[in-house]
């Protein structure tokens, strides 16, 4: 008995068989490169076990297909997730470094005054207005704690 590898199978149609009153199953099948009509009472021991690899490596595949597909979907919202934290953080940095700017130009205007005015006279100044913005939040505390009773 020669044993063939199958290129391709179609679906069984219903036949009638050979032996006398009989009825099977027709497949036609592609074996190396011919094409030929199996049936299924005539070759059922070669025939049937290629069938059956066939059957469940479908199987196989069809599982793996389903875990891929599920997988794909997940990791689709887990891009969809980082694109928008990216997004976010992208915003974050952009205000970070205007403030940043604001912060230089500011710094550089406070040097500018202190080299026109004099850094004494402007760390005295300054020195001052803690001094009273400390006071002032003191006073805030203290009517928080006590005044509204």
């Amino acid at each position: 008995m020669r044993k063939y590898a199958i290129d391709k199978v179609s679906k069984p149609e219903r036949c009638a068989s050979r032996k006398a009153g009989g009825t099977g199953y027709r497949y036609t099948c592609q074996v190396g490169g011919k094409i030929c009509h199996l049936t299924y009472e005539e070759n059922y021991k070669w025939f049937m076990p290629f069938v059956n690899k066939l059957e469940t490596l479908i199987k196989n595949l069809t599982i793996q297909c389903v875990r891929l597909k599920e997988e794909v979907l997940q990791l689709r919202k887990e891009k969809k997730r980082l694109s928008e934290d990216v997004e976010f953080y992208k915003g974050k940095i952009k205000d970070m470094s205007d403030r940043t700017e604001l912060l230089q130009e500011k710094a550089d205007d406070l040097e500018r005054v202190k080299r026109y005015a004099g850094a004494e006279q402007i760390d005295t100044i300054i020195r001052k207005v803690k001094e009273q913005e400390r006071t002032e939040q003191q006073i805030r505390r203290y009517d928080r704690s006590y005044g509204t009773r």
